[in-house]
Parts: C-alpha cells; sequence; structure tokens
C-alpha cells in the first residue's frame, strides 16, 4: 500500500489539474453547490481566497479541506471568517483518523492567520462529534441567515473563536441572528 501524504495548496491555481478534477468532481456528485452544472467553474468563489489540504495516495485524493475567508459584519462588528469547507474522505478510507488528519491540518491553518477572528463551518447535526475533536464549537442557538433575501440556513453552525476579541464576543454570536452573507462557502 502506498503511503498516505498530507499537501497544502495556497491557492486553486496551485492544485495540480488531476486533485483539481477530483475535488470538482467530489463536491458535483456530493453538494448541491451552485456550480454544479458549470464543470469548468472554480472549485470555491476565488475572491474567498481558498486553500487546499489534500490528502492522497498516489495521484488519488483519500480526504480533503478547504479553507476560505470573508469579511463578515455581525452586530456593528467587522469580523475576518476563516471557513472550513468541502470536508470529505472517500468512503474506502473512512474510519482511518484521515479525515480527522485533515480537518486537524486545515484548523490549525486558520489559527494561525494572524488576521482570523472567527471560524466557521456549516454541517450535519450527526458530524457535530467529529468537528468538536478538532476544536469546533457548536453553536445551538445561533441562526445563520444566508442570501438575499436571507433566509435560515439549514445547515449546522460550528464555530472556533481565534482572535482575542472574538473570544471576547462569543456570547454576541452564541445567541443570535447571524447574516452570513449572499452564498455560504
Amino acid at each position: 500500500m502506498t503511503d498516505i501524504e498530507l499537501s497544502h495548496y495556497g491557492s486553486e491555481d496551485a492544485l495540480p489539474t488531476h486533485l483539481r478534477w477530483q475535488i470538482s468532481s467530489f463536491i458535483r456528485q456530493w453538494w448541491n453547490d451552485p456550480h454544479t452544472d458549470q464543470v469548468n467553474a472554480p472549485i470555491m468563489n476565488p475572491d474567498w481566497k481558498p486553500v487546499f489540504f489534500v490528502l492522497t495516495q498516489g495521484l488519488a485524493i483519500v480526504a480533503h479541506a478547504a479553507v476560505a475567508a470573508k469579511n463578515v459584519t455581525h452586530a456593528d462588528q467587522k469580523y475576518r471568517v476563516y471557513g472550513l469547507c468541502s470536508v470529505f474522505t472517500y468512503r474506502a478510507f473512512q474510519g482511518r483518523g484521515l479525515g480527522q488528519r485533515v480537518v486537524a491540518a486545515a484548523s490549525d491553518y486558520i489559527d494561525s492567520q494572524a488576521d482570523a477572528d472567527i471560524g466557521l463551518l456549516f454541517t450535519r447535526r450527526e458530524l457535530v462529534g467529529f468537528y468538536e475533536g478538532a476544536g469546533w464549537v457548536p453553536m445551538d442557538r445561533m441562526i445563520v441567515m444566508i442570501g438575499e433575501p436571507a433566509a435560515q440556513s439549514p445547515d449546522y453552525p460550528m464555530m472556533r473563536f481565534v482572535s482575542a476579541r472574538a473570544k471576547a464576543d462569543r456570547p454576541n454570536f452564541e445567541h443570535a441572528e447571524f447574516f452570513f452573507g449572499a452564498s455560504k462557502w
């Protein structure tokens, strides 16, 4: 069996073509993203400056996580929000800690960004424990609003509070309506 290696790519342009197509194909198959019918579209909005973490075995991806960033205003305060997104592990490789490994690498990256205030991810309730293991905090009472006009997101939000200011402002997120923007990660 070939060793599984972790790689980090600082932009979509830095991704080798074979990895870009594998990531894009997985997303198109499993998530209802706006670009599912646009095969040559970017994997993520380039304005979000996405960064990619991939675990590979040879030329094949076995697990992936991306990080995106944007500014969000909440309670009249501007925050730099880094998102953990497009996390997946191919079924044949699940249960081996590979998803935890790629999420830990991406989470460490978020924590290391000098301008990061908050980390944010959207998931399903049954995956909360998985992300808690990497230091993500469930936001049970936060209502995330997305779109124009805004509507409540059906996804479950989790956060990590990175900057001292965000840690102090945590109560402003825990019991609040949070408008994320026109679309989620």
